[in-house]
């Protein structure tokens, strides 16, 4: 914006970072353009090759850049920019790709260009580990989810999780080398190496979890068992919930409950990492929680972590073909508007939502949105929420 009192002369100006990579991965030039037409060329002389161009660098313009980039030329990047976001996004943008292909109906795995990419990065041991999980994590459902103009929530959940799995499987041996790397000795620091390192490893092992390669309930194990932080005690409980080993998940809830049943905060998380179970039978393990005796329905932070991770963080399992997930949200919000209007109203933005998903799903939404709008005595709060939704 302009100065006051001062005419602003140039309307149009944007400032560009630039890279221009080889296909071998080697920076040929770098520098800034500066950009002050609506329509503008820039030639670059003596190349032999035509490059890879990395756009934005340093984030110097602030807007959305659509290019055209094929597949090969985003792992390129992913591979080689030494630019760290845009390395991040061109990653994100093939896996999006990807994973919407299949979303739509396409037979989508991971092909060699990627399992040589990431088999590359993952044998890189001069790598930053902090980049190398960044790189490594896929897209989330939520994510996947905002990009949709249909959520269709079981074609989102299955196609992710057989991309994890077969990236799991293809990459297995690597996966473990990395674990056993990351893996320290050394005296808990919340120090910024020792955090990456643990980020990387859980990571890792979430991979062989999906992968159910052999050893891998027993390396969780052995992780929740002698972890001296949080960060790889939950990470390893999270492995075990969400593998196929429910003997052993339901040991090392047990495990964890005896241990931190003191600490409310810590058990927030034991309530949410059930409630986002994805699992078949997800809604009567959530219920079942309800009469644990350190569930109580009148704290607010409580209730989030069990109804409100059901709700917001389980997609498949709330959106449930048969609306159940719906109805006992629903139930809540009912109860909740005499016991916490606030709570409730902020609860409800699940079902608000409904506009967004397939017509089968709308309908069972919408149905309950109305019946919370047919109770009496409805509150200030969740009668403003519900009543817009409507609409």
């Amino acid at each position: 914006p302009s100065t006051p009192g001062q005419e602003h002369k140039d309307p149009f100006h944007m400032p560009v970072r630039f890279g221009l990579l080889t296909q071998e991965g080697a920076e040929l030039s770098s520098g800034v353009v500066e950009l002050t037409q609506e329509v503008q060329s820039v030639s670059f002389d003596g190349l032999s090759d035509k490059p890879i161009p990395s756009l934005l660098r340093g984030f110097s313009a602030p807007i959305k850049l659509r290019f055209n980039y094929t597949d090969e030329q985003l792992l390129h990047l992913m591979r080689f920019d030494t630019d760290g976001f845009n390395r991040w996004e061109s990653g994100q943008r093939y896996l999006v790709n990807k994973l919407q292909a299949g979303i739509a109906g396409a037979t989508v795995e991971p092909n060699v260009a990627l399992l040589e990419a990431w088999s590359a990065l993952l044998e890189d041991e001069s790598l930053d580990e902090a980049m190398l999980a960044k790189l490594c994590t896929l897209p989330s459902e939520a994510y996947l989810s905002e990009l949709a103009e249909v959520i269709d929530v079981e074609a989102i959940h299955a196609t992710r999780k057989a991309f994890v799995k077969a990236l799991g499987v293809a990459l297995a041996p690597q996966w473990l080398a990395v674990y056993q790397r990351c893996t320290s000795t050394e005296v808990y620091q919340p120090s910024a190496d020792q955090v990456a390192k643990r980020s990387l490893k859980n990571l890792a092992l979430s991979y062989l979890i999906a992968a159910n390669y052999e050893g891998a309930i027993e390396l969780a194990m052995e992780q929740f068992n002698n972890a001296d932080n949080m960060s790889d005690q939950q990470s390893a409980l999270a492995a075990l919930v969400h593998s196929h080993d429910i003997e052993a998940a339901n040991q090392a809830l047990t495990a964890f409950k005896q241990q931190w049943s003191a600490e409310a905060l810590v058990m927030n998380s034991w309530f949410s990492l059930q409630a986002c179970d994805t699992k078949e039978g997800a809604l009567d393990r959530v219920k079942s929680l309800e009469n644990d005796e350190l569930f109580d329905a009148k704290n607010p932070n409580k209730l989030r972590s069990l109804i409100g991770a059901f709700a917001s963080a389980n997609p498949v399992q709330f959106h449930a073909p048969d609306g159940s997930g719906y109805h006992y949200l629903a139930d809540w919000i009912i109860r909740l508007n005499e016991q916490n209007p606030q709570i409730a109203s902020r609860m409800l933005t699940p079902l608000t939502r409904w506009k967004r998903y397939t017509s089968d799903k709308q309908k069972l939404m919408r149905a309950q949105l109305e019946r919370i709008m047919e109770q009496k005595a409805l509150s200030p709060d969740v009668y403003e929420v519900v009543s817009k939704s409507l609409v």
